[in-house]
């Protein structure tokens, strides 16, 4: 599964402003610095996401003037205002309540089947999201999608199931909204940490019913985060 990076997950979420109709051809869009603090990043990925804008052709950057939408492509005008592409919001929720019952028993079995091997990897993976998430307090360039993906995958893998470890596997886009949303609508990021320490202490003390809640409680919050805080993209 390629991995995204942050800068690739923020342009594709002004494609998705432009799709909603907040920015038309012509359109001059928040400076770099607005965008990081909209965004809560650093100035790099923002940059990174505004080259591939620019590469795509969607937008372009006049020196002393700034950024301006000057195309948006025939795929993104096909789309009509009743698809549900639009409603991104009713897809979100109802992905992540499906995520949350196979993540959970996806986490019931690792606790079950898990190796000393699995068990390396969840902790590696777990280690690197403490990390990334520290870059991305101090608004650092960082990789924290990539680390909370690689963590979920890893206890999906110490299941030993090939149906936990494909349905995860199979949403990529949707696991990326799901990281996004969740993480700019949480005052203390740190919880992310807490919740994977219990699905990892869990997973390592051998308890299933103890694995299967702390990850049904981490889904459940981030369910709870788009419940609340999701931007109306439907227009009404």
């Amino acid at each position: 599964m390629k991995k995204k990076s942050l800068g690739e997950v923020i342009s594709e979420d002004i494609k998705k402003e432009i799709l909603s109709g907040k920015y038309k051809a012509g359109d001059k869009l928040p400076t770099e610095r607005e965008l990081a603090e909209y965004y809560k990043v650093s100035r790099v990925p923002v940059r990174e996401a505004i080259s591939i804008l620019t590469r795509e052709d969607i937008v372009s950057v006049k020196r002393s003037s700034g950024i301006f939408v000057t195309n948006i492509p025939p795929s993104f005008i096909a789309s009509e205002q009743d698809t549900p592409y639009l409603k991104n919001e009713v897809i979100l929720q109802e992905s992540v309540q499906l995520r949350r019952l196979i993540e959970s028993e996806g986490s019931r079995q690792a606790a079950i089947h898990a190796n000393a091997e699995d068990i390396i990897q969840i902790q590696e993976s777990l280690f690197r999201s403490i990390d990334e998430i520290r870059k991305l307090k101090a608004g650092q360039d960082n990789h924290f999608f990539q680390a909370d993906t690689e963590f979920h995958l890893a206890v999906s893998n110490a299941s030993h199931s090939a149906f936990f470890t494909g349905c995860l596997s199979s949403m990529p886009q949707i696991i990326s909204n799901h990281q996004y949303w969740s993480l700019k609508n949480t005052t203390p990021m740190d919880e992310v940490v807490s919740y994977h320490t219990a699905i990892f202490e869990a997973i390592l003390t051998q308890n299933p019913e103890r694995a299967y809640e702390a990850m049904y409680q981490h889904l459940s919050r981030v369910k709870k985060l788009l419940t609340g805080n999701m931007p109306d993209r439907t227009g009404s």
